[in-house]
């Protein structure tokens, strides 16, 4: 008997180790803390504070994952709404996105005891591995400004994390906290646009609370006509989808007239056809936008924006244009050339020069080190060019993990979106259809713009990454119990109330798809596949008499009807 109440309470081996980690984390933090407050007595109390609230935050477990994923949540929307000047909110150089970040590096410790590894996990680790080799060596040099630059692969860390922590109900709140918000973010898009072009280029310890850039509006905007083209917002449908293009496309023309990079992120948005079936849907939107485009290009508006670039249809066809053919603007040629000259200088230094295989390091200035800093005061660091700025700071290495990196993310939407189509899950086809515009319209912006070393644009990109490997793995892990995530076709949907969820329904049991799930089912659809809501006996169908069968039943029953014994007057006669 004590035998067996021994070994019944017995810690399990897993938390065993992990209890013994803890510990050993524990002793460690303190033992560096003490020392750096006999050495440095500031440095050290702070970072005795950090260790302590760090072994706090491990030691709630759980709840530090749901805290990192509303933070992350919450972020993404303030990015989209506020852009640089929720950015740079915090104390420098720690600002809201670092704190987020480190709270995205406990859960992930919390989370990585119960989550398996997606082989782009290694990737990020490599990219990142491969980051920090060519960052450490410059910090004594170049000090913040090492750590600053070192963001491109730092960031990769919410990759991590959200993939580690998101479940599949954070997915239904993301996109119920997505629709409601939509309807408001498309109406403020361009008065945060016009706020900030008014705004000019502020310098970073002086930016205002809102400040956005278009690029990272075309981005947002891509993934908000996704949404729309894919059915996810149901909210917008019939007339208020009409309502919903039109200031689409004319904060698509605001950006575009600015920043030929943003319009060209927000284009993005007609790759979600792709993941739509329904020809409705390609009809309606494509019949908007040809009438909306013809009447801007009819009555022609220009608009000063008090810019060197004006708001007008031929301001938009020549910035598109502009891209593959050389026009007669000197501002658009201009900026274009420069970007070229820069590019053409990166590439011989690395695949032809000396810094083939380690590039110039995370830390310098690759403005003033290359020649093309037209800023007085050299606040221009990057070369407009995420790809190429990865090949000037890592080298040809670090280039090719970043090819590795977003080529086989790529690949592994189209594959889940592929086989979720092939299993009829619907919904997941979806949500990997906003993901990959997502990541296109990221890959375009940052093509031609400063997107990845940013905050307001390397934490939701990065954000986004760890959201796809999240749904690929729950998109599987339904395919394996047999859920399949059905959902109406677009082009019959209608707004649902807010408490219903649109991957509610992921959680129930192969069957029939049905328009709408009601409030008063959603406790049973969401119970999962164990328990399901009861339903109502079935009537057995009244089976039809052949002809002569009711006389002869009647017969029958009148010679088996019992008999009345006989009454005593009966007898006596």
């Amino acid at each position: 008997m004590l035998r067996q109440f021994a070994i019944r309470g017995l810690p399990d081996t897993a938390d065993l180790r992990r209890s013994v980690a803890f510990a050993f984390v524990a002793v460690v933090l303190a033992v560096s803390a003490g020392a750096l407050v006999g050495l440095a007595p500031p440095y050290g109390f702070v970072a005795a504070f950090v260790g302590v609230s760090a072994i706090w935050l491990v030691a709630l477990g759980a709840r530090v994952e749901r805290l990192f994923v509303v933070a992350v949540g919450v972020l993404f929307l303030g990015y989209a709404f506020f852009g640089r000047g929720l950015a740079y909110r915090g104390v420098p150089p720690v600002y809201v996105g670092e704190m987020v970040l480190a709270l995205g590096a406990i859960a992930s410790i919390s989370a990585l005891r119960i989550r398996r590894l997606h082989v782009l996990h290694l990737l990020i680790a490599a990219f990142m591995a491969w980051g920090a080799i060519r960052t450490v060596p410059f910090v004594g040099t170049y000090q913040i400004d090492a750590f600053r630059d070192g963001v491109v692969w730092g960031y990769a860390l919410f990759a991590i994390a959200v993939s580690l922590t998101v479940r599949r109900s954070d997915i239904d709140s993301l996109l119920g906290a997505i629709e409601r918000i939509l309807p408001f973010y498309i109406l403020w898009a361009p008065i945060a646009v016009l706020f900030s072009i008014s705004a000019g280029s502020p310098d970073p310890g002086s930016v205002p609370v809102l400040f956005v850039k278009t690029g990272d509006t075309g981005v947002n905007l891509a993934a908000a006509g996704a949404l729309v083209i894919v059915g996810l917002s149901t909210m917008m449908t019939g007339a208020r989808e009409t309502l919903f293009w039109l200031p689409w496309l004319g904060t698509t023309a605001l950006v575009g007239a600015v920043n030929r990079a943003s319009m060209l992120a927000a284009m993005c948005a007609g790759v979600a056809f792709l993941f739509v079936r329904s020809s409705i849907r390609w009809i309606r939107v494509v019949l908007i936008s040809a009438v909306l485009i013809g009447a801007i290009g009819l009555i022609n508006p220009e608009v000063n924006l008090g810019i060197e670039r004006r708001l007008s249809f031929q301001q938009l066809a020549t910035n598109l244009m502009s891209v593959v053919v050389p026009q007669n603007d000197p501002i658009v040629d201009g900026t274009k050339e420069w970007r070229l000259r820069w590019w053409d200088t990166i590439f011989k230094y690395t695949l032809e020069g000396p810094y083939f295989w380690t590039g110039k390091g995370f830390g310098i200035n690759l403005a003033d080190d290359d020649g093309f800093q037209v800023l007085e005061s050299g606040a221009l660091r990057e070369p407009h060019n995420g790809h190429i700025a990865i090949l000037a700071r890592a080298g040809v290495p670090g280039l090719a993990l970043w090819v590795l990196l977003q080529g086989g993310y790529a690949v592994s939407l189209l594959r889940a979106a592929w086989i979720a189509r092939r299993n009829g899950q619907t919904v997941w086809v979806q949500v990997f259809g906003v993901l990959v515009v997502y990541w296109l319209a990221s890959m375009t912006n940052m093509s031609f713009d400063v997107y990845l070393e940013g905050p307001q644009g390397g934490i939701p990109f990065w954000s986004s990454i760890g959201l796809g490997l999240a749904s690929i793995k729950l998109a599987e892990d339904d395919r394996r119990a047999g859920r399949k995530a059905q959902w109406p076709d677009p082009s019959s949907m209608q707004p649902r109330s807010a408490s219903v969820q649109p991957i509610a329904m992921l959680s129930s049991r192969p069957g029939p798809a049905v328009p709408l799930i009601r409030p008063s089912h959603a406790a049973a659809q969401s119970a999962g596949p164990e328990t399901e809501a009861p339903s109502a006996p079935k009537k057995r169908p009244a089976r039809t008499r052949r002809p002569g069968e009711k006389a002869d039943s009647a017969k029958r029953r009148k010679q088996s009807k019992p008999r009345r014994p006989p009454s005593a007057a009966e007898d006596a006669g």
